[in-house]
Protein backbone atom coordinates (compact mmCIF):
# COMPACT_ATOMS: atom_id res chain seq x y z
CA UNK A 1 0.00 0.00 0.00
CA UNK A 2 1.17 3.34 -1.04
CA UNK A 3 4.51 1.75 -1.90
CA UNK A 4 5.70 1.36 1.47
CA UNK A 5 5.77 5.00 2.25
CA UNK A 6 6.63 5.48 5.35
CA UNK A 7 4.31 8.40 5.38
CA UNK A 8 1.65 6.00 5.85
CA UNK A 9 2.69 4.14 8.68
CA UNK A 10 -0.09 5.78 11.17
CA UNK A 11 -3.57 5.25 11.90
CA UNK A 12 -6.63 6.01 9.08
CA UNK A 13 -8.11 9.40 9.43
CA UNK A 14 -11.25 8.11 8.83
CA UNK A 15 -13.57 4.70 9.73
CA UNK A 16 -14.02 3.86 5.87
CA UNK A 17 -10.28 4.02 5.03
CA UNK A 18 -9.74 1.67 8.37
CA UNK A 19 -11.97 -0.69 7.79
CA UNK A 20 -10.47 -0.99 4.02
CA UNK A 21 -7.49 -1.57 4.80
CA UNK A 22 -8.96 -4.21 7.16
CA UNK A 23 -10.62 -5.85 4.12
CA UNK A 24 -7.28 -5.97 2.26
CA UNK A 25 -5.54 -7.59 5.47
CA UNK A 26 -7.87 -10.34 6.01
CA UNK A 27 -8.20 -11.09 2.12
CA UNK A 28 -4.29 -11.35 1.91
CA UNK A 29 -4.62 -14.10 4.59
CA UNK A 30 -3.29 -17.81 3.77
CA UNK A 31 -6.75 -19.93 3.06
CA UNK A 32 -8.89 -21.16 5.65
CA UNK A 33 -7.74 -18.37 8.32
CA UNK A 34 -9.32 -15.02 9.13
CA UNK A 35 -9.21 -12.76 12.15
CA UNK A 36 -12.07 -14.58 14.34
CA UNK A 37 -9.09 -15.12 16.60
CA UNK A 38 -8.25 -11.56 16.55
CA UNK A 39 -11.75 -9.94 16.61
CA UNK A 40 -15.35 -10.35 17.30
CA UNK A 41 -17.88 -11.04 13.98
CA UNK A 42 -19.12 -7.68 13.86
CA UNK A 43 -15.42 -5.96 13.90
CA UNK A 44 -16.10 -3.82 17.52
CA UNK A 45 -14.05 -5.62 19.76
CA UNK A 46 -10.28 -6.89 19.13
CA UNK A 47 -7.81 -8.75 21.64
CA UNK A 48 -4.46 -7.83 23.09
CA UNK A 49 -1.79 -10.54 23.35
CA UNK A 50 0.89 -9.85 26.08
CA UNK A 51 3.82 -12.80 26.30
CA UNK A 52 6.26 -12.53 28.99
CA UNK A 53 8.86 -14.07 30.97
CA UNK A 54 8.22 -17.08 33.62
CA UNK A 55 6.68 -15.03 36.40
CA UNK A 56 5.21 -15.06 40.16
CA UNK A 57 1.53 -15.13 40.70
CA UNK A 58 1.65 -12.45 42.93
CA UNK A 59 3.79 -10.27 39.89
CA UNK A 60 1.19 -11.56 37.56
CA UNK A 61 -1.48 -10.33 39.38
CA UNK A 62 -0.32 -7.01 39.95
CA UNK A 63 1.03 -6.16 36.35
CA UNK A 64 -2.85 -7.21 35.34
CA UNK A 65 -3.80 -4.66 38.06
CA UNK A 66 -1.62 -1.88 37.17
CA UNK A 67 -2.20 -2.60 32.82
CA UNK A 68 -6.10 -1.90 33.80
CA UNK A 69 -5.39 1.24 35.55
CA UNK A 70 -3.17 2.23 32.68
CA UNK A 71 -6.11 1.81 30.56
CA UNK A 72 -8.83 3.41 32.56
CA UNK A 73 -6.59 6.50 32.87
CA UNK A 74 -5.49 7.06 29.08
CA UNK A 75 -8.15 5.27 27.00
CA UNK A 76 -11.17 5.84 29.03
CA UNK A 77 -13.21 4.85 25.68
CA UNK A 78 -12.29 1.89 25.86
CA UNK A 79 -14.37 -1.24 27.19
CA UNK A 80 -12.02 -3.33 29.08
CA UNK A 81 -13.55 -7.09 29.46
CA UNK A 82 -10.82 -7.99 31.30
CA UNK A 83 -7.59 -10.28 31.37
CA UNK A 84 -7.64 -13.92 30.46
CA UNK A 85 -5.20 -16.86 30.08
CA UNK A 86 -3.75 -19.81 31.81
CA UNK A 87 -1.25 -18.05 33.33
CA UNK A 88 -4.01 -15.18 34.73
CA UNK A 89 -6.07 -17.84 35.77
CA UNK A 90 -3.65 -20.29 37.46
CA UNK A 91 -2.35 -16.76 39.30
CA UNK A 92 -5.67 -16.03 40.96
CA UNK A 93 -6.13 -19.92 41.52
CA UNK A 94 -3.08 -20.14 43.47
CA UNK A 95 -3.74 -16.91 44.88
CA UNK A 96 -7.30 -17.89 46.42
CA UNK A 97 -6.05 -21.43 47.04
CA UNK A 98 -3.16 -20.12 49.40
CA UNK A 99 -5.85 -17.86 51.11
CA UNK A 100 -8.40 -20.92 51.68
CA UNK A 101 -5.16 -22.77 53.00
CA UNK A 102 -4.18 -20.57 55.54
CA UNK A 103 -8.05 -20.33 56.67
CA UNK A 104 -8.29 -24.25 56.38
CA UNK A 105 -5.12 -24.83 58.55
CA UNK A 106 -5.91 -22.75 61.53
CA UNK A 107 -9.50 -23.89 61.54
CA UNK A 108 -8.19 -28.03 61.72
CA UNK A 109 -5.37 -26.90 64.43
CA UNK A 110 -7.60 -25.50 66.75
CA UNK A 111 -10.09 -28.14 66.39
CA UNK A 112 -7.80 -30.97 66.72
CA UNK A 113 -5.97 -29.26 69.78
CA UNK A 114 -10.10 -29.04 71.51
CA UNK A 115 -10.25 -32.86 70.42
CA UNK A 116 -6.81 -33.84 71.93
CA UNK A 117 -7.42 -32.18 75.31
CA UNK A 118 -10.84 -34.16 75.38
CA UNK A 119 -9.27 -37.92 74.27
CA UNK A 120 -6.16 -36.76 76.60
CA UNK A 121 -8.21 -35.43 79.42
CA UNK A 122 -5.32 -32.97 79.72
CA UNK A 123 -5.34 -29.44 78.97
CA UNK A 124 -1.77 -28.80 79.05
CA UNK A 125 -1.00 -31.68 76.79
CA UNK A 126 -3.55 -30.59 74.21
CA UNK A 127 -1.98 -26.98 74.58
CA UNK A 128 1.72 -28.49 74.19
CA UNK A 129 0.57 -31.05 70.91
CA UNK A 130 -0.09 -27.51 69.39
CA UNK A 131 4.14 -27.59 68.98
CA UNK A 132 4.60 -30.44 67.37
CA UNK A 133 1.51 -30.21 65.01
CA UNK A 134 2.44 -26.52 63.62
CA UNK A 135 6.43 -26.85 63.80
CA UNK A 136 6.86 -29.82 60.94
CA UNK A 137 4.93 -27.43 58.48
CA UNK A 138 6.55 -24.27 59.09
CA UNK A 139 10.09 -26.00 58.96
CA UNK A 140 9.39 -27.26 55.74
CA UNK A 141 8.50 -24.49 54.39
CA UNK A 142 11.17 -22.51 55.97
CA UNK A 143 13.80 -24.72 54.23
CA UNK A 144 11.44 -24.49 51.10
CA UNK A 145 11.99 -21.21 50.77
CA UNK A 146 15.81 -21.13 51.49
CA UNK A 147 16.38 -23.96 48.90
CA UNK A 148 13.82 -23.30 46.31
CA UNK A 149 12.83 -19.69 47.06
CA UNK A 150 8.75 -20.10 44.95
CA UNK A 151 6.08 -22.83 44.79
CA UNK A 152 3.10 -23.40 42.75
CA UNK A 153 -0.57 -23.74 43.87
CA UNK A 154 0.22 -27.83 44.71
CA UNK A 155 2.47 -25.90 47.98
CA UNK A 156 -0.70 -24.81 49.32
CA UNK A 157 -2.31 -28.19 49.52
CA UNK A 158 0.76 -29.57 51.50
CA UNK A 159 -0.13 -28.23 55.04
CA UNK A 160 -3.42 -29.96 54.76
CA UNK A 161 -2.01 -33.24 53.32
CA UNK A 162 0.95 -33.74 56.06
CA UNK A 163 -1.37 -32.68 58.64
CA UNK A 164 -3.20 -35.77 59.29
CA UNK A 165 -0.08 -38.01 59.23
CA UNK A 166 1.67 -35.64 61.61
CA UNK A 167 -1.16 -35.64 63.86
CA UNK A 168 -1.01 -39.12 64.06
CA UNK A 169 2.30 -38.79 65.08
CA UNK A 170 1.69 -36.59 68.33
CA UNK A 171 -1.43 -38.49 69.25
CA UNK A 172 0.59 -42.10 69.73
CA UNK A 173 3.67 -40.53 71.55
CA UNK A 174 1.34 -38.66 73.81
CA UNK A 175 -0.83 -41.51 74.37
CA UNK A 176 1.62 -43.81 74.92
CA UNK A 177 3.39 -41.19 77.20
CA UNK A 178 0.17 -40.68 79.81
CA UNK A 179 -0.52 -44.52 79.70
CA UNK A 180 2.94 -44.81 81.44
CA UNK A 181 1.88 -41.99 83.70
CA UNK A 182 -1.43 -42.85 85.03
CA UNK A 183 -1.62 -46.61 84.39
CA UNK A 184 2.17 -47.31 85.16
CA UNK A 185 2.68 -44.10 87.53
CA UNK A 186 5.75 -43.88 86.47
CA UNK A 187 7.76 -40.23 86.02
CA UNK A 188 8.53 -38.10 83.33
CA UNK A 189 11.88 -39.65 82.14
CA UNK A 190 10.40 -43.14 82.15
CA UNK A 191 7.01 -42.40 80.66
CA UNK A 192 9.10 -40.78 77.86
CA UNK A 193 11.32 -43.93 77.84
CA UNK A 194 7.75 -45.89 77.28
CA UNK A 195 6.63 -43.56 74.69
CA UNK A 196 9.94 -44.24 72.66
CA UNK A 197 10.36 -47.56 73.03
CA UNK A 198 6.66 -48.53 72.07
CA UNK A 199 5.87 -46.37 69.48
CA UNK A 200 9.27 -45.03 68.42
CA UNK A 201 10.00 -47.79 65.72
CA UNK A 202 6.75 -47.94 64.44
CA UNK A 203 6.74 -44.27 63.39
CA UNK A 204 10.08 -44.00 62.43
CA UNK A 205 8.85 -46.67 59.74
CA UNK A 206 5.92 -45.83 58.66
CA UNK A 207 7.15 -42.35 58.49
CA UNK A 208 10.14 -43.60 55.96
CA UNK A 209 7.55 -45.36 53.97
CA UNK A 210 5.38 -42.51 53.27
CA UNK A 211 8.42 -40.15 52.82
CA UNK A 212 9.61 -42.90 50.07
CA UNK A 213 6.23 -43.03 48.81
CA UNK A 214 5.73 -39.03 48.24
CA UNK A 215 9.52 -39.00 46.92
CA UNK A 216 8.05 -41.10 44.15
CA UNK A 217 5.94 -38.14 42.99
CA UNK A 218 8.74 -36.24 41.66
CA UNK A 219 9.86 -38.84 39.31
CA UNK A 220 6.32 -37.02 37.30
CA UNK A 221 6.70 -35.08 34.54
CA UNK A 222 3.78 -32.66 36.22
CA UNK A 223 5.60 -30.00 38.08
CA UNK A 224 3.12 -29.23 40.02
CA UNK A 225 3.32 -32.94 41.32
CA UNK A 226 7.29 -32.84 41.85
CA UNK A 227 6.50 -29.84 44.47
CA UNK A 228 3.73 -31.46 45.77
CA UNK A 229 5.56 -34.60 46.53
CA UNK A 230 8.73 -32.53 47.55
CA UNK A 231 7.21 -30.80 50.54
CA UNK A 232 5.06 -33.60 51.47
CA UNK A 233 8.56 -35.57 51.96
CA UNK A 234 10.35 -33.01 54.12
CA UNK A 235 7.02 -32.10 56.44
CA UNK A 236 7.24 -35.97 57.02
CA UNK A 237 10.79 -35.64 57.80
CA UNK A 238 10.67 -32.87 60.49
CA UNK A 239 7.19 -34.45 62.02
CA UNK A 240 9.44 -37.42 62.55
CA UNK A 241 12.84 -35.29 63.97
CA UNK A 242 10.35 -33.26 66.42
CA UNK A 243 8.20 -36.63 67.72
CA UNK A 244 11.87 -37.69 68.39
CA UNK A 245 13.76 -34.66 70.12
CA UNK A 246 11.40 -31.71 70.23
CA UNK A 247 8.14 -33.51 71.67
CA UNK A 248 10.36 -35.26 74.38
CA UNK A 249 12.42 -32.44 75.39
CA UNK A 250 9.18 -30.39 75.48
CA UNK A 251 7.70 -32.52 78.27
CA UNK A 252 10.77 -33.02 80.47
CA UNK A 253 10.85 -28.73 80.65
CA UNK A 254 7.47 -28.60 81.38
CA UNK A 255 8.03 -30.98 84.04
CA UNK A 256 10.71 -29.25 85.55
CA UNK A 257 8.73 -25.77 85.61
CA UNK A 258 5.85 -27.89 87.31
CA UNK A 259 8.09 -29.14 90.57
CA UNK A 260 9.84 -25.25 90.41
CA UNK A 261 6.81 -23.82 90.59
CA UNK A 262 5.60 -26.67 93.41
CA UNK A 263 8.84 -25.81 95.65
CA UNK A 264 8.04 -22.12 95.44
CA UNK A 265 4.89 -22.83 96.71
CA UNK A 266 6.04 -25.12 99.20
CA UNK A 267 8.49 -22.31 100.47
CA UNK A 268 6.13 -19.66 100.69
CA UNK A 269 3.42 -21.93 103.29
CA UNK A 270 6.71 -22.58 105.04
CA UNK A 271 7.50 -18.61 105.27
CA UNK A 272 4.03 -18.20 106.20
CA UNK A 273 3.96 -21.02 108.94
Amino acid sequence: MHEQDPAFDRIPDNADEAAQYLFFYELSLPYGLDLKNRMDVHRTSSRLSITIKNTKSTDLIDLDRRATLWLQDNAPNLVIAGSVGPSIMFSHISESNLSSMVVGFITAIALITVALMFSLKSIPLGLLSLIPNIAPTVIAYGVWSLWIGEMGSSGAVMSIVGLGIIVDNTVHFLSKFLRARRERSESIEESIHYALNTVGIALGITSVVLIIGFLVLTLSAFDLNVVLGKLVALDLFFSLVVTYFLLPSMLLLGSKKSKTVKLGQMKAETYRM
